[in-house]
């Protein structure tokens, strides 16, 4: 239960599932009302969201991947695989994304960056990229991005040149605790922002160095990537 403008109303709620707890129908403040269908196989097969929105899934249902996206009746994605069920191309309207894998099951391309080469004492270690076309325009307009990493391959700090710098601290279970980001000042509390993430329960603390304003975020039914509902003070 919430408010919207001066009266309470539900925010969220599950009127509805199936015997597997897949959500069939979804009622959020707004008045929309949100419905999920399932085929026989429970593949999920339609997404309504009122009149805004439905969204039509298509499957191989033999070997269980996604074949096609139908939005509001035209067609907007459709993907092919390799015999073992790697993504190989996918069309979106005109545009078209094709990609290979080598003989150790690593992809061998990106069509919108480039050959890849892999690192020999590290197999699956990137070493290098070669550019195409695409690749070559892309980091032509965009300044070179160095990341670090620790030992648990948890991106500890990311700087792109001439636009940010991002740190992050982490606690002994490899959750993220701290970042620091906004501008490309060296000294982490010099930076616009800091963010904080509670481990006990799903929040997070944003404070604003330049303000002084501080939010919190409590996610309710799930974290932030997952919750259907978030809670801003």
């Amino acid at each position: 239960m919430g408010v919207i403008g001066n009266r309470a109303a539900n925010l969220w709620k599950l009127p509805e599932e199936n015997a597997l707890g897949q959500a069939i129908s979804i009622g959020l403040g707004n008045g929309i009302t949100k419905t999920n269908s399932y085929d026989g196989l429970d593949f999920l097969n339609n997404i309504s969201h009122g009149d805004a929105l439905s969204l039509a899934l298509n499957y191989d249902k033999k070997k269980g991947v996604l074949m096609s996206r139908t939005r509001n009746g035209h067609a907007i994605e459709s993907f092919q695989y390799d015999s073992r069920n790697r993504l190989t191309r996918v069309q979106k309207g005109l545009e078209v994304l094709e990609q290979n894998y080598d003989d150790y099951d690593r992809l061998a391309d990106n069509p919108k960056r480039g050959e890849y080469h892999y690192n020999t004492p590290s197999r699956y270690a990137i070493d290098s990229i070669t550019l195409n076309a695409s690749g070559l325009k892309y980091y032509r307009a965009h300044p070179r991005q160095d990341v670090a990493y620790n030992l648990d391959r948890k991106a500890v700090s990311v700087h792109e040149h001439e636009f940010g710098w991002a740190d992050f601290a982490y606690n002994a279970p490899m959750q993220r605790t701290h970042a620091w980001y906004g501008g490309e000042e060296e000294n982490l509390n010099n930076r616009t922002y800091q963010k904080h993430y509670s481990s006990l329960f799903p929040a997070e603390i944003t404070v604003n160095n330049s303000t002084g304003k501080t939010d919190i975020v409590l996610y309710i039914g799930g974290d932030g990537y997952t919750a259907p509902l978030a809670k801003i003070n």
